[in-house]
């Protein structure tokens, strides 16, 4: 069954977001990507392929943005001018008018939602036969309540809406369900009172037209202000981090890896991302084979640099909502390829100063510790269905600290060191839960014999 086509209302100034720099709204930037990408891909990733954009203000500049688009997520995007638009955003709904006779999405390009919060709301309007408005009953979590547009209820029923209520009880989400009959409210509601949406949703709320469903377990924002859109971007920060971070990761990583996210987002899927972390964590391997101290030196920093990196192509996942199953193991592969790469550079690096092959044997204890410890805790997952359970011990053999100690070794001069001894840690570790594991199997099979 064909999906409905989704009407984006990108016509606004946006005077208070952009301070005067002359960015249009949709075109404005969050989290590396514009406003009306964001949307388009939200969208996209549940399977929408046809929108309508109204433009008004800098209407050839967000046209031209909206074909790029297009072009880049293999979606129809097609611009609809509203003249009128400073009259109200209702106008740029009665705009697409001329081009929709069925039923269709609607939202402000300028509200940012979660794939949890859209998931919900397609979910609670398969069905709908009527107008339907999405409401956030969480009215204290809304940082610009004056500039908010509030809703009275009655059950599901709309009372009231208009950003002066005194009394609500929930917040207009910019996000609707509509059938073709919110153009005839729009029309008869300009008649008496204006051109906001507003307006042509009291006229279908005063004639029992449209109802409110309550999303209230997802994330939004109305970025209409700078702040708010900082905000924004560090709830998003926030939300892409994984619980199962290390402790250099949750502390220093992370804290740069969004950073470089953000500007390469727009530039750079997540699969080429992955491939150039791999390749600075190469390039710091062959620095190894060098022996010099300035190498070895470069050569650490390179190591970082490359786990700052790793970081990087899940968080631009998580941004262009690009995240698959495939890429997650693709990150895998390169990742214990690295990891075998860099533990034989470093043992390299110390052979050529001691040859002797307790030298390769301290090496290739490392590099069983370092792949052994991935394969444990993957396949433990696999075939129980649990994570293993994190801790300060268990943090102590993640990727991100193991990288990190290789780094502080070589600027000291002792790579080879450092290394053997997050090995011995990583050994500990692995031994330690092994014998828990199976002390615990034991117990339960002696449990169930009696």
């Amino acid at each position: 069954m064909e999906k409905p086509p989704v009407v984006i209302l990108a016509a606004g100034e946006g005077r208070r977001l952009s301070l005067g720099k002359g960015v249009p709204k949709p075109l404005t930037k969050f989290a590396g990507l514009t406003l009306l990408e964001r949307a388009v891909r939200m969208w996209h990733k549940f399977g929408f392929t046809k929108f309508y954009v109204v433009v008004g203000h800098a209407k050839e500049e967000v046209t031209e943005g909206a074909k790029k688009i297009a072009a880049k997520l293999g979606v129809e995007i097609i611009p609809v001018e509203n003249n009128e638009w400073p009259m109200g955003n209702g106008t740029s709904v009665l705009a697409a008018s001329q081009l929709i006779d069925r039923p269709f999405f609607l939202q402000m390009v300028d509200h940012v939602f979660d794939a949890k919060t859209l998931q919900e709301f397609l979910k609670k309007t398969e069905n709908a036969e009527i107008t339907v408005l999405a409401i956030d009953p969480r009215v204290d979590s809304v940082l610009d309540i004056e500039d908010a547009t509030k809703v009275k209820l009655e059950g599901e029923h709309i009372l009231d809406i208009g950003k002066s209520l005194r009394e609500y009880d929930a917040i207009d989400m910019g996000l609707f369900f509509c059938t073709p009959e919110i153009f005839e409210s729009l029309r008869k509601s300009r008649e008496q009172n204006g051109g906001k949406l507003s307006d042509g949703v009291r006229w279908l709320a005063n004639n029992r037209r449209i109802k409110a469903v309550v999303l209230s377990t997802g994330q939004w924002f109305d970025i209409d202000k700078p702040e708010i859109l900082r905000a924004a971007e560090q709830d998003l920060f926030e939300r892409i981090k994984k619980s199962e971070d290390g402790l250099v990761s949750k502390h220093l990583n992370r804290q740069i890896s969004f950073r470089i996210s953000k500007r390469l987002s727009s530039l750079l899927s997540p699969n080429p991302t992955t491939g150039i972390a791999f390749c600075v964590a190469l390039l710091g391997a062959l620095l190894f084979t060098s022996g010099s101290y300035l190498a070895t030196a470069l050569a650490g920093v390179l190591i970082q640099l490359s786990s700052i990196l790793d970081g990087c192509d899940g968080e631009i996942a998580r941004i262009r909502l690009e995240a698959s199953a495939r890429g997650a193991w693709f990150d895998t592969v390169l990742d214990r390829y690295a990891d075998a790469l860099i533990s034989l550079a470093v043992t390299y690096n110390m052979w050529m100063q001691m040859r002797t092959v307790w030298v390769w044997l301290g090496g290739f204890l490392a590099l069983f510790a370092f792949v052994g410890v991935s394969y444990i805790k993957k396949e433990f997952k696999l075939r129980t269905g649990q994570e293993v359970k994190s801790s300060v011990f268990e943090k102590l053999t993640k990727r991100d600290l193991r990288l990190f100690g290789i780094f502080v070794g070589a600027i000291a001069g002792l790579p080879y060191h450092a290394m053997l001894v997050i090995a011995f840690i990583t050994h500990l570790w692995m031994l330690h839960f092994i014998w828990t594991e199976m002390r615990e199997k034991f117990k339960k099979g002696q449990e169930k014999s009696f």
